[in-house]
């Protein structure tokens, strides 16, 4: 079924094959069990149904559902039917709704789990998967580093060639059963949650999406069906060993799970030493990004090193280069470049429709700054733009602030992060209200939440008479942040 994916990877496809010809579990969710074989030929009759409705192989599908079964079988149904899939966060602000859809014009928008319906193809052998890379499987967007989320583009043999290699590095194989608590519209909720377990012949046990308010309860699907391993990110971490009460969920948790993976935001060694102390297990922080996948994790078998996100996955290249672009020798701190051969095709751009690479000679500028050190552990000491990260999710700063601006009583907005030590940063907005204008902080709340997701609402609100130039007018945000 996989011919073609990779070369010399045989283990991976008898795998595969074992996985379906075995009827062995695929996914969990809600008491119900999926096989890989019913995966298969549900996401296949997916795909038949879409064909029979005039959706043409290279089209664009968008799915916007809550994490569950049906998520999954549209990825694989465009997979097997050649389409392009554009996952979607259900908890999208109508905004950038309204952009992603202008901006991909896809031929079928589902946003209701109504609207997924099977053509029987039961007697057809016809499921191959469509393995050229040069086309694009999926359009995933970031969650924002720019005034809108960012289109990446990438192609199917290096999701599943870097699903593979992670698999290798951290030892996941059919053995490993993963809850899943990810939003599934994300690069995170497929690649590391659905497509790596899935691969290595494993399961998927598709949880509540995690919340504040479902945290409480947040063991007990993991528990009831017996997962080994998970992906968290600093924000779930700390909360939940927050919350914990009793011997009885840590003396489980050390007994039963293998693997705890943290990405998507650096994670602070508060949260790190309260979770492992909390739960006897290991946090496993890694570091990757939607536009070149995962990049390093640390893993059970090396030691952990303090700060370090890990060993690189094979393939991987990293240059830690100076303001000049000069490689730096190991141990000294500067802009990292990656070169992988899991990256994206390019950025979907909105003003020619055109698929724009933003490579350099093979290299990807991370916008991070970061060390290797002696032994090629990887380090991550900071960011150079101005992201914001709140509950492992990337808040543009220019999309507040135009947000923001939006508003009748506001003259100008700006945005800073601050450290935050639940959240890793909170927002904070600095607004200069128009002449004659009173701050009312009720309005500007409404405003927000209204128009923006949970994560970019600001906590903290700061009025100015006047904001603090540089000789060319640009606001100076390093002299906002001194006045926090």
């Amino acid at each position: 079924m996989f011919d073609g994916v990779f070369k010399g990877m045989a283990v991976f496809k008898q795998e595969l094959s074992q996985a379906i010809a075995s009827f062995r579990v695929a996914i969990v969710a809600d008491n119900k069990e999926i096989t890989y074989k019913e995966l298969i030929q549900n996401s296949r009759n997916l795909a038949a149904f879409w064909k029979n409705k005039g959706i043409k192989c290279g089209d664009r599908i968008a799915v916007k559902l809550p994490n569950s079964i049906e998520f999954i079988e549209c990825y694989f149904a465009c997979i097997i039917g050649g389409y392009t899939i554009v996952p979607l966060n259900s908890d999208l602000s109508q905004r950038n709704l309204n952009y992603i859809l202008q901006l991909v014009q896809p031929s079928k928008f589902i946003d209701n789990l109504d609207e997924i319906q099977y053509e029987d193809t039961s007697d057809s052998e016809n499921h191959e998967f469509t393995l050229n890379n040069n086309r694009i499987a999926a359009i995933f967007f970031t969650s924002g580093t720019t005034s809108f989320p960012k289109a990446v583009c990438h192609g199917l043999e290096n999701m599943l060639a870097n699903a593979f290699q992670f698999n290798r590095l951290v030892g996941l194989n059919k053995n490993t059963r993963m809850m899943h608590v990810m939003p599934m519209g994300y690069m995170a909720g497929f690649l590391n949650t659905v497509l790596s377990p899935l691969i290595a012949g494993g399961t998927v046990i598709i949880a509540p999406q995690f919340n504040a308010k479902e945290a409480i309860n947040f063991w007990q699907p993991a528990i009831k069906s017996s997962a080994n391993a998970i992906w968290l990110t600093p924000t779930m971490a700390a909360l939940l060993a927050r919350l914990s009460r009793g011997d009885r969920i840590p003396q489980w948790t050390k007994d039963n799970l293998r693997h705890v993976f943290v990405g998507t935001a650096p994670l602070p060694r508060v949260t790190k030493d309260n979770f492992e102390e909390t739960f006897g297990v290991s946090l496993l922080e890694s570091y990757g990004m939607t536009e070149i996948l995962i990049v390093a994790s640390n893993i059970l078998r090396y030691p952990q090193k303090q700060g370090s996100v890990g060993n690189l996955v094979e393939g991987v290249k990293v240059e830690v280069r100076d303001r000049a672009g000069d490689v730096l020798p190991h141990g000294e701190i500067g802009s990292l470049y990656i070169k992988t051969p899991f990256a994206l095709q390019g950025y979907l751009q909105p003003e020619t429709g055109k698929i724009n690479s933003p490579m350099s000679e093979g290299w990807f500028d991370t916008g991070d700054y970061g060390y290797l050190d002696e032994d090629e552990y990887l380090f991550i000491t900071g960011r150079q733009k101005d992201l914001i990260i709140h509950g492992g999710m990337n808040v543009s700063p220019t999309s507040v602030e135009n947000l923001l601006m939006e508003h009748p009583d506001v003259r100008e907005a700006a945005v800073i992060g601050k450290p935050h030590s639940f959240w890793g940063e909170e927002v904070v907005a600095f607004v200069e209200m128009e002449a004659d204008k009173s701050f009312i902080r009720e309005s500007l709340d409404e405003h927000c939440k209204s128009n923006l997701e949970f994560d970019a609402v600001p906590t903290t609100y700061k009025v100015v008479d006047e904001f603090p130039r540089s000789s060319t007018g640009k606001i100076q945000k390093y002299v906002l942040k001194k006045m926090l």
